[in-house]
């Protein structure tokens, strides 16, 4: 490819990445608004931070290339991550409690099954709920249905997912002793966090209970 016709797929890829930034940003503040009623219904809000990006042209380029895909117009319309959310939450159910919430959503709706990699993690150890979705987007003439990735991860999942590519990063191929503790890390996280939900609900009953006798 030359650099002619690298800067003419660039604009290409430029036009779409315009638009999936504004479905970008209608998933945001239909994140925004939930957090808020969420935070007002319930003891808690499930939903402890956000972040978002967009990825680069370069990015879009190299994913290409390791997929074995050919870069186009075409490519760039079914590349599903082009804008991604994460949402990080407190307690593994609260994935779930999240997911559901934003479902209910008007304008909002599934693109494809979501992939559960909490309860079916990668063979690295990698853990979070990936949700394509579509948002209805208004422009001059007419709405469209704009495609964004959302991964819901807990705080310890992120955690994990962190130090994961802080290894990688530093090396693409780290040993299979290293690798292998990851994965055996990640499995223990995961044990841990149940004992953490347990450990959530029992001192809500203790509460309960505490009060009960208060009043007696």
């Amino acid at each position: 490819m030359d650099k002619e016709q690298l800067y003419e797929l660039e604009d290409v890829y430029d036009r779409i990445a315009e638009k999936r930034e504004c479905g970008l940003n209608s998933i945001l503040t239909h994140i925004r608004n939930l957090r808020w009623e969420m935070g007002k219904k319930e003891e808690r809000t499930p939903i402890e931070s956000v972040s978002f990006r967009m990825k680069t042209f370069a990015s879009a380029l190299e994913k290409c290339e390791r997929k074995g895909w050919e870069p186009s117009e075409e490519t760039f319309e079914q590349m599903h991550d082009i804008a991604g959310v994460r949402i990080i939450v407190p307690f593994l159910d609260d994935i779930e409690r999240v997911k559901a919430a934003l479902l209910r959503r008007q304008n909002l709706e599934l693109a494809e099954e979501p992939r559960d990699y909490v309860k079916h993690p990668k063979e690295s150890g990698y853990r979070s709920y990936h949700l394509i979705v579509k948002t209805k987007v208004p422009f001059e003439y007419e709405d469209e249905w704009i495609l964004v990735e959302i991964q819901i991860r807990t705080i310890l999942q992120n955690t994990w997912s962190s130090l994961e590519h802080k290894l990688r990063y530093k090396n693409q191929d780290p040993a299979a002793e290293a690798a292998s503790e990851f994965a055996e890390f990640a499995n223990l996280l995961y044990e841990k966090e149940i004992c953490m939900m347990k450990l959530r609900d029992f001192n809500k009953i203790e509460s309960v209970i505490k009060d009960d006798c208060a009043k007696k």
